[in-house]
């Protein structure tokens, strides 16, 4: 006996989805944050976390409605899919659903898409999204969104609900924003509550990645057609000992080089890096004095971003040329500029609040330190061949005595309160101890590296300026003072690397630190490739800006 189909509105069927995605789908995650430490004390916010991911998948309901009934069975059906395949990997096996796992489930190369799915996979869909999918199809629709839209009298009541459900989705958050800043401690940079609510739960944290993906695909098309492609017009050899070096790049913020022990300093600030034996450290002078601006001019040849006043860019960067010439790259970061990020053509990226929705990185501080197990475990992916990692810091940034935990305030008082109450001596010694804490990170990172044939590199953005009661950046650089442009720079190589390659790049490098004369954020592109082991016939290494040329 075939039974009835049953008869319901879109909008009844979009709630019953939206209850089971937002809700059921992300039982495992509710139930972590109440019993991951928080207890009681975490049902409030978890309740408001789950009125706004069951409102945004209303509201994504009701907006493939708009559509016509197709297309709404059809979006419906995706959402269910997708979202009961990433449910399966978040509740067995812990997996935090953004860019790269996206980027790797739409991959062309099926093969790798194909280890991930297994007969437990397949079982899993089968029960919590086959039966979904089936009552979505053969359910009676009694009222369209679509058709009441188009009825003057049954319109108001639609925009009405999909209204009410955009201010559950927004107003939970906001309130989770609003408990985080009232939460903060002087010393704790915590992330965006509601960026890693985003990144946590479903369907937000797929159509997130989605997104992402989508965009970088379109941006890596525009560019692609606009930029000056280095990789593709010049040719670049690499020495076959190095074929399968690590590179790791380390962006610093607001680390200045006249605030490093080792370059004349009164204050051991990077005593760590002073004592690496394959370690040089120069005196370097940042190409602006702005975040954005500098990740611009920093990592594309000399001149391949203009001298306007947003640099605009000429040319891809060395990240994407060494992606093109076979690197895998992965980038980690406790930033969140997605731009840069885009332009590296990286296999995958997770940015702070992808990392802070981790199960054990929920409710840290933006710190350095959760960098390095990001490091770790790319490196145990990639384990042989060409391989690139960025990893961009919080450094130095305002409010300095966030930037490290209390063990690391060697030099005091510090500023830990509002500008205007700080004097000058409190702001340096805040700024210090932020330094010597980015010290005890990149020794982290090298000791991470020391069994690999890796070089790694490090330099800050920028600059600071710090006076009595203040501290600045970003002014024009053609006004600016010099304290804005100074940066540290530096180049290690590991034991292996030396092995493999000789010790002439090293010598190179301590021959240059011996110099007068700074080094550049526009050399980095050069010595990068050439302290990789690459050459150019035709010019594309410039070799009076390659640190690492041997035989000069």
């Amino acid at each position: 006996m075939k039974l009835p189909a049953p008869a319901l509105s879109e909008s009844a069927v979009s709630l019953w989805l939206a209850l089971y995605i937002g809700g059921l789908l992300n039982l495992d995650v509710f139930i972590r944050r109440l019993f991951g430490g928080e207890g009681a004390a975490a049902l409030p916010g978890v309740a408001l976390e789950a009125v706004s991911m069951v409102a945004i998948s209303y509201l994504l309901l009701g907006i493939l409605s708009l559509g016509g009934s197709m297309l709404w069975r059809a979006g419906a059906t995706l959402m269910v899919l997708f979202s009961a395949a990433a449910a399966y990997y978040m509740t067995l096996f812990d997996v935090v659903i953004g860019y790269g796992v996206m980027a790797s489930v739409l991959t062309t190369d099926i093969d790798l898409s194909r280890e991930s799915v297994g007969a437990d996979f397949l079982l899993w869909l089968l029960a919590t999204a086959l039966p979904v999918v089936v009552l979505l199809w053969r359910v009676a629709l009694t009222s369209t969104f679509w058709h009441a839209v188009r009825c003057r009298r049954r319109r108001w009541p639609v925009l009405g609900r999909l209204s009410f459900a955009l201010l559950a989705a927004v107003i939970p958050l906001k309130v989770i924003e609003a408990r985080a800043e009232a939460g903060r401690s002087l010393h704790a940079d915590l992330p965006s509550a509601a960026g890693v609510v985003a990144h946590s739960y479903l369907p937000v944290n797929w159509v997130a990645g989605l997104g992402m993906v989508a965009y970088n695909r379109v941006a890596e098309q525009r560019a692609s057609e606009r930029l000056f492609e280095p990789a593709r017009r010049f040719t670049y050899l690499s020495e076959p000992a190095l074929e399968d070096v690590t590179i790791v790049f380390v962006i610093g913020e607001t680390a200045r080089a006249d605030h490093v022990g080792a370059l004349g300093y009164g204050r051991e600030t990077m005593r760590n890096m002073a004592r690496e034996p394959n370690l040089v450290l120069f005196d370097g002078r940042a190409c602006d004095t702005a975040t954005k601006l500098s990740l611009r001019c920093m990592f594309v040849r000399e001149g391949g971003a203009a001298d306007d006043a947003g640099r605009t860019l000429r040319e891809k960067n060395v990240f994407s040329t060494l992606k093109t010439l076979g690197f895998s790259a992965e980038l980690f970061a406790m930033q969140s500029e997605l731009w840069f990020y885009n332009s590296l053509n990286a296999d995958n990226y997770l940015f702070r609040e992808m990392i802070a929705a981790e199960k054990d990185n929920r409710g840290k501080p933006v710190d350095d330190m959760l960098l390095v197990p990001q490091l770790q475990r790319s490196l145990q992916a990639h384990p042989d061949g060409r391989h690139l990692v960025v990893l961009h810091t919080k450094g130095s940034h305002y409010q300095y005595s966030q930037r490290y935990p209390r063990a690391f305030a060697r030099w005091s008082p510090e500023c830990t309160d509002i500008d205007d109450s700080c004097s000058r001596a409190e702001l340096i010694n805040a700024y210090d101890n932020s330094l010597l804490y980015t010290d005890h990170f990149l020794k982290s990172v090298l000791d991470t590296l020391r069994g690999r044939k890796a070089v790694l590199f490090y330099t800050a953005d920028h600059g600071e300026s710090i006076d009595e009661g203040m501290h600045f950046h970003a002014t024009p650089r053609e006004v600016a003072p010099p304290e804005q442009f100074s940066v540290p720079m530096m180049v290690w190589m590991s034991d292996p690397y030396l092995a493999a390659a000789g010790g002439a790049r090293l010598a190179s490098l301590r021959e240059l630190a011996k110099q007068p004369v700074p080094r550049r954020h526009e050399e980095l592109f050069d010595s990068i490739l050439g302290c990789a082991g690459f050459h150019s016939p035709d010019g594309g290494i410039v070799a009076a800006n390659n640190w690492c040329r041997t035989g000069a």
